[in-house]
């Protein structure tokens, strides 16, 4: 078995977190003005929770299930220049329809990112549930809570009321 550092875990994390950033780019800022979106393959459908008592509904989803690994990421304020964009990514290997507990020796990864101008902030899930309830190779949907932790443990955030139900 492979044995991994708290620090090792959050460096491959972080690495997980910037590819589906990269991919999105868009000037919509969510203000409801109607702004384009370039969300490159993206899901159509809806990924929303409740991230540090505010509302998360992605502008920008992105989910596949392959090779029996489904994948999903939310993103919100995409291109909101002063705004933090923020996101969820789920992964989840040898994936099937029912609820798992999440946690760092789950298999599953779990995450929230906060990434301003100043800076990100990476969140691992080290508590929670994610409950799927359909999954084909066509769509998926499901909810999900956790508790996370950021690397350095200093700083938490409470995800709950999550869901998602899309067609990729």
């Amino acid at each position: 078995m492979i044995s991994f550092r708290f620090p090792t875990l959050f460096a491959l994390l972080l690495a997980f977190v910037a590819l589906p950033l990269a991919g999105c780019d868009s000037s919509d800022d969510d203000d409801g003005g109607g702004d384009s979106i370039d969300c490159p393959n993206a899901a159509s459908g809806t990924f929303t929770a409740q991230a540090g008592g505010t509302s998360f509904d992605a502008v920008c989803i992105q989910a596949n299930f392959d090779s029996g690994v489904f994948f999903i990421a939310g993103i919100v304020n995409l291109g909101d220049g002063g705004a933090s964009q923020r996101q969820i990514n789920i992964s989840v290997p040898s994936a099937s329809v029912g609820q798992r507990q999440l946690g760092l020796i789950s298999g599953i990864t779990v995450t929230y990112a906060d990434v301003s101008p100043s800076g990100q902030d990476v969140f691992l899930a080290m508590s929670g549930t994610l409950n799927i309830t359909t999954l084909s190779d066509s769509g998926a949907s499901g909810t999900f809570s956790f508790e996370g932790a950021n690397q350095t443990m200093s700083s938490t955030i409470s995800v709950t009321n999550g869901s998602f139900d899309v067609t990729f």
